[in-house]
């Protein structure tokens, strides 16, 4: 049996605003595919690093799919008191008394000299993620990837102009995980965000989450990315 191991943030998660399926498992409904599903709201990119090498020993890449849903590039994890803390901007994810200090130290340096430290920790992340797909593909897994929310680098990161773009595996990205501009100087951004946006979806709280129109919408769109991957899979 097909199985699909999904990872990402709040994104991936779950449906807000309302009872309903995600994306990835209507899709796993509708073929029948075994599924687990370990995304986590406020989860960091390493945490889906972490936890998807955790399950690895686990896993049949002759049968399993991975698909992940990555986060956003200000978020990390710390380990303290025998746990992982997701640290993320919004205070809304709490953690731990002692680390309060720590965390907001953490978030106000993202933004210190000219947004210096800003461009270090997404470029350190982007190339944590090439590393891991590389490492999926050396072990004979097929996988997806898309951004959840945003791009690897966005607007207040003036270095994301110069031409970063690493040699990812064909067939890693359902779309464009770069900004992209156009002729005249526009960013075009491409996410889970923002296509359900721009389909009408709008946002069922007030932290950018959507509502079940907007997971209908995504698994039409990533459906037949996943059926590739699958007929992969069932010719090896």
């Amino acid at each position: 049996m097909i199985s699909l191991f999904v990872n990402g943030d709040s994104h991936t998660a779950q449906v807000y605003g309302k009872q309903g399926k995600t994306a990835t498992e209507i899709l796993a409904e509708k073929y029948q595919y075994s599924y687990i599903n370990t995304a986590l709201p406020g989860g960091s990119n390493q945490r889906i690093i972490r936890t998807t090498l955790e399950a690895l020993p686990y896993l049949d890449p002759k049968s399993t799919l991975i698909i992940v849903g990555w986060s956003s590039f200000e978020r990390t994890e710390w380990f303290y008191r025998d746990q992982w803390f997701q640290i993320c901007g919004d205070p809304y994810y709490k953690v731990d008394t002692d680390l309060q200090n720590l965390w907001k130290q953490h978030i106000d340096s993202w933004w210190i000299n000219d947004n210096h430290e800003c461009w270090r920790r997404q470029a350190d992340q982007h190339h944590a993620i090439w590393m891991f797909h590389r490492l999926l593909h050396q072990l004979g897994y097929q996988f997806l990837f898309y951004q959840g929310c945003k791009t690897f680098f966005f607007d207040g990161c003036p270095q994301q102009n110069m031409e970063f773009q690493m040699p990812w595996i064909e067939g890693t990205w359902i779309h464009n995980p770069y900004v992209k501009l156009t002729s005249d100087n526009r960013r075009v951004i491409e996410s889970f965000s923002h296509y359900v946006e721009n389909q009408g979806c709008q946002h069922t709280d007030d932290r950018a989450h959507y509502g079940q129109d907007a997971h209908h919408l995504w698994a039409e769109y990533l459906e037949p990315y996943l059926l590739q991957k699958v007929k992969i899979l069932r010719k090896e």
